[in-house]
């Protein structure tokens, strides 16, 4: 069993998919109207609206399913709706590099499993959360799976429900606005020390700069840079010992 070396004792709990069930509820209620805009906008689209809402289930990332659809829909080669898609949720590799370490001894498939659903929400979710040692490697999969399960069901009830609404969503309830808006305070809750507040702000100015060029691609290259600034300026972590 994995622990700490230098962690008090490890509390194990019977209740740990329910709690990450319940920890991960009010980040949920944030990104179901940006859920519901994008099943709207795959229903009033001219693509199927099943092969629209389906990246709901198999994609997992609002941005980039929103960008794909609206590119299908305009003419765009499906190669560069996927590649759109693909630049959009390459910050998710960086998030599963850094979940990785919180699962030393999961075999390989089972790591691949929790890479699945891995979103900004889970992410800053889990990587506060584990944070402290209160629980083992088993009991943070079974705290993760039960944040997994509960942000991806609503997810894809909320687009659901977008794509049966479709057109009948009022354009003055701007429910586009609810990404942005919910992951701004994703931001705000993640920076807590230095360290952040460097990545943060090094994160930005490259992201700004990728504006003032006008080559969005480049945004991976801010997301690695405010990463780097946060690996440098963080004092090393406890090691975990298998």
């Amino acid at each position: 069993m994995a622990r700490c070396l230098t962690e008090p004792d490890v509390v194990v709990r019977s209740s740990d998919f329910s709690e990450g069930v319940r920890a991960i509820t009010p980040m949920v209620i944030s990104i179901v109207p940006f859920g519901i805009a994008i099943g709207a906008a795959a229903a009033g689209s001219g693509l199927s609206t099943v092969g629209a809402w389906s990246g709901s289930v198999f994609l997992l990332g609002g941005s980039a399913q929103l960008t794909m659809i609206q590119l299908l829909d305009g003419g765009s080669a499906a190669a560069v709706a996927i590649l759109a898609a693909l630049l959009i949720n390459a910050r998710l590799l960086v998030y599963g590099a850094g979940t990785a370490a919180w699962f030393p001894t999961t075999r390989l498939r089972g790591r691949l499993l929790l890479a699945v659903p891995v979103v900004d929400q889970l992410y800053l979710l889990s990587t506060t959360e584990f944070r402290t040692p209160t629980r083992d490697e088993r009991a943070r999969r079974r705290f993760y799976a039960g944040a997994a399960t509960h942000l991806w069901l609503a997810w894809i009830a909320a687009q659901s429900l977008g794509a049966l609404i479709g057109n009948g969503v009022p354009p003055w309830l701007h429910l586009e606005a609810a990404s942005p808006i919910a992951l701004s305070g994703l931001l705000a809750m993640a920076i807590s020390n230095r360290s952040t507040i460097l990545a943060a702000a090094v994160a930005g100015a490259f992201a700004v700069l990728t504006v003032a060029l006008e080559k969005p691609s480049l945004i991976v290259f801010a997301i690695l840079a405010g990463v780097a600034c946060a690996t440098l300026t963080t004092p090393s972590r406890t090691k975990v010992d298998a």
